[in-house]
């Protein structure tokens, strides 16, 4: 068995059947828009997003996100009825998550 099919580095951009290669080999980066448009991730194209939102570079942060089966259902769902799919369907959804209180947990009495 080849290196290439044994590999879990490729990730599926290209929905197009008539395309000839739907693969990215390796560990790459993309930017996602709100509307779910995927492109590769330049720091000039970033720059110039940040620019045109009016947002600084220094209020930019970096947040990991994991996207399991509840949250693809949530942007799809979201995409089928919003132009702002990945705002309403992910980010409100951890940004809430997030903010929520966190239950207090009461000592484990022992007697």
């Amino acid at each position: 068995m080849s290196n290439l099919s044994q590999s879990n580095e490729f990730s599926r951009l290209n929905f197009d059947p008539d395309a000839r290669s739907h693969h990215v080999k390796g560990a790459r980066m993309h930017m996602v828009s709100n509307n779910l448009t995927v492109s590769p991730l330049a720091m000039t194209a970033c720059i110039s997003v940040l620019n045109e939102l009016k947002i600084s570079v220094s209020d930019v942060e970096e947040v990991d996100v994991q996207v399991g089966l509840e949250e693809g259902l949530s942007i799809v769902k979201e995409a089928l009825t919003s132009t702002t799919s990945l705002e309403d369907g992910l980010i409100k959804r951890v940004l809430n998550a997030s903010l929520a209180p966190k239950p207090l947990k009461r000592p484990k009495l022992e007697f």
